[in-house]
């Protein structure tokens, strides 16, 4: 009979040191993960950083090979020259706060040319996929009636 209880003592102290050290790893797991969120909110990274904005990249485009503006947006820069024209004299469209009307068509042209996903787009024009998919979507904010 005391050999019994000795056992069931036995029995209960290594279940009790299970529970304990389960415990004890459930813990330091969730140290673990409370510390990884807690890295990737404090220590942001930036995600666009290219050394060309959408706008120098357009620049770039209008100021250098004719054959570079038209592999990327589908037209000469004559044709995109009088096309942001037209659609600033026919519509109401005009710069915003900060997207200039030739990104916005150029967004608008890049993304119908090359047929890439919005997030691709977002990182060529160095903008967020909200400010892009607004000059992607239909219908147009200037589309000419």
């Amino acid at each position: 009979m005391v050999r019994s209880r000795v056992l069931q003592l036995d029995t209960e102290q290594e279940a009790y040191n299970r529970r304990r050290r389960a415990a004890f790893i459930m813990a330091i797991a969730a140290y673990a993960g409370a510390s990884w969120y807690a890295e990737q909110a404090l220590f942001k990274q930036p995600y666009h950083t290219s050394i060309l904005s959408g706008q120098m990249w357009v620049r770039e485009l209008l100021g250098g090979n004719p054959q570079h503006i038209k592999d990327q947006l589908g037209m000469a820069k004559h044709v995109f020259r009088q096309l942001t024209l037209q659609i600033a004299s026919r519509t109401s469209a005009t710069h915003t706060r900060h997207v200039g009307l030739d990104e916005q068509v150029a967004i608008f042209l890049y993304t119908m040319v090359t047929n890439l996903s919005n997030r691709k787009v977002a990182e060529r024009f160095q903008r967020s996929g909200d400010t892009i998919s607004k000059y992607v979507m239909l219908p147009f904010p200037w589309a000419i009636c």
